[in-house]
């Protein structure tokens, strides 16, 4: 029996445009939708016996997985949680890109620890390799092997670009690198790492765009050694590395190095860590030739000393906290060394909204004849306040040529005793005072005799006669909270309070908060009404 089909109007002449496009070559040539495969996930336990492709059968190690499935692109190895003390023991490389090795969750493991023995050193040869939430020990015997080698494989042309561990532990790796990352690896990543006190380094990278976040670095007792490394070795560049919210504690020489090259763009950025050293070592922080440093935020507790050191770096220091009492060490030391850096957009530094609280706070050395352009160092709104020099300076503030240009705005030097404010040593005779550039500073030493030092001991007034700095300089007690005990804060009262050059001040101060329209003097702004006194 023949059946009626009857449409309106509307919807066949919707099936009449789509009968005509159909008959059109261009529209009707065949479209295949390209779909990514969908991830797998491998399980691993100590002691099975599985083949590791479904939670009921989990593979023994995690090399018999990366044996025994071709694993792709977003694929997980899941690790169950061992048992404290009995690691799971295994030795392997990876070449398969894009996967993640981590902590396998069941069912009220969340807390519980994944510790992995690694019999040699565990090479990433393909990108985008992840490890996440895993604890890594080395075997801490001879010889002495990296725990984790990001390579740059010559052979194949693959390499570990992209690689991230976060969440994690790595100890035992004796004299050697934890985390030992090639030239030509690109973009490496550690969040919320954590190592043991015996690596000779925890991270030694030598890639671009190096980023640590968040965690604790530390190193052994070496006469070199640092927790972090990176762009150590020449020709390579450390550019585009971030160092933030972290904690380094080193046994070593120092807590981090960075080196760069005689170029621009190197766009290194080291924010709000904590840097402790407390085993009779100097906790240096070196950092050399590069051409866009942040430094900020910093926390800085090394009592024997050390500080942070600025071999031709050219950016900004602010919102610091160096606090270090000894004088063998130094808060902050600026180098110019060869002259070889410094492009006309990048000729300095400026150093602003800084707790100076340590004996020998801020030294400025010169040992070149010339350098490209002039090289200014920029002081502003910073609080110095502890026995020992505040400031030191040995360069020519020279007349011809390029030259050092150094300018003070706005800073507190609170000093006590028999110790120096400002002590220069110019290798100029005949100094060009025009490079000294220096107004609205507060200076006080309870031994007026201490306060500064030009070759001879000159009194603030003597001193102003020499540099031209005027009478919006002065000398009386800046009225601090409690300077013992470094409170730095002012008191109500102030003469530091509403005397600042606005022009100069930054627009915040030490705590990122807004100064006033008329700005305070040193690192902190008065704060008023029902904050008490700050």
């Amino acid at each position: 029996m023949s059946r009626l089909f009857y449409v309106s109007a509307a919807v066949f002449k919707t099936l009449l445009v789509l009968a005509l496009l159909s008959s059109d070559p261009a529209y009707s040539q065949t479209r295949t939708a390209v779909i990514a495969p969908k991830a797998s996930s491998y399980y691993v336990e100590k002691g099975a016996t599985g083949d590791g492709t479904t939670p009921s059968t989990p593979a023994p190690t995690i090399s018999f997985v990366l044996q025994s499935h071709p694993l792709k692109p977003g694929d997980k190895i899941l690790v169950a949680p061992t048992t404290p003390g009995t690691p799971l023991s295994d030795t392997f490389s990876i070449s398969q890109a894009g996967i993640e090795i981590s902590r396998w969750d069941v069912a009220g493991s969340e807390n519980e620890v994944v510790e992995l023995a690694l019999g040699a050193t565990m090479e990433v040869r393909a990108a985008n390799v992840k490890i996440s939430k895993i604890s890594l020990l080395g075997d801490n015997v001879p010889p002495d092997d990296d725990c984790v080698h990001v390579m740059k494989d010559t052979a194949t042309g693959a390499d570990g670009s992209g690689f991230v561990v976060e969440d994690s532990y790595i100890d035992n790796c004796d004299n050697a690198a934890a985390f030992n990352v090639d030239v030509g690896v690109e973009k490496v990543t550690f969040r919320n790492l954590e190592t043991g006190e015996n690596q000779f380094s925890a991270v030694h990278s030598l890639a671009n765009a190096t980023e640590i976040t968040g965690g604790k670095y530390r190193s052994r007792p070496g006469p070199s050694w640092y927790p972090f490394t990176v762009g150590a070795t020449a020709p390579n560049r450390a550019q585009d590395v971030l160092i933030q919210d972290a904690e380094f504690f080193s046994h070593g020489a120092g807590d981090i190095f960075v080196g760069g090259a005689a170029a621009s763009g190197d766009n290194v950025r080291i924010l709000n860590n904590r840097f402790y050293n407390h085993n009779g070592k100097l906790g240096r922080i070196e950092i050399t030739d590069i051409d866009s440093l942040e430094f900020r935020g910093n926390y800085l507790d090394h009592p024997v000393g050390g500080g942070v050191i600025l071999d031709d770096v050219s950016g900004i220091v602010t919102q610091n906290s160096f606090r270090y009492p000894s004088v063998s060490g130094r808060g902050l030391v600026i180098n110019i060394t060869d002259g070889a850096l410094k492009p006309v957009d990048a000729n300095g530094i400026t150093i602003s909204n800084n707790e100076f609280l340590t004996m020998a706070a801020l030294a400025i050395s010169e040992s070149v004849q010339f350098i490209q352009n002039d090289y200014h160092v920029v002081v502003v709104n910073n609080t110095f306040s502890h026995p020992g020099f505040a400031l030191f300076v040995n360069t020519n503030l020279r007349n011809n040529g390029d030259r050092v240009v150094l300018e003070m705005y706005n800073n507190i030097f609170f000093t006590s005793g028999s110790s120096f404010q400002i002590l220069l040593e110019l290798g100029n005779s005949d100094p060009d005072w025009s490079n000294y550039k220096a107004s609205h500073n507060h200076y006080y030493n309870d031994n007026p005799s201490g306060a500064f030092y030009i070759g001879l001991l000159y009194d603030l007034d003597a001193y102003k006669a020499i540099t031209g700095e005027g009478e919006q300089s002065f000398f009386e007690d800046p009225r601090l909270v409690n300077p013992d005990i470094d409170n730095v804060h002012l008191l109500s009262g102030s003469p530091c309070i509403d005397s600042a050059d606005s022009t100069k001040a930054p627009a915040t101060d030490f705590s990122g908060q807004p100064r006033d329209a008329q700005p305070d003097r040193g690192a902190w702004e008065y704060r008023r009404a029902a904050l008490g006194f700050q």
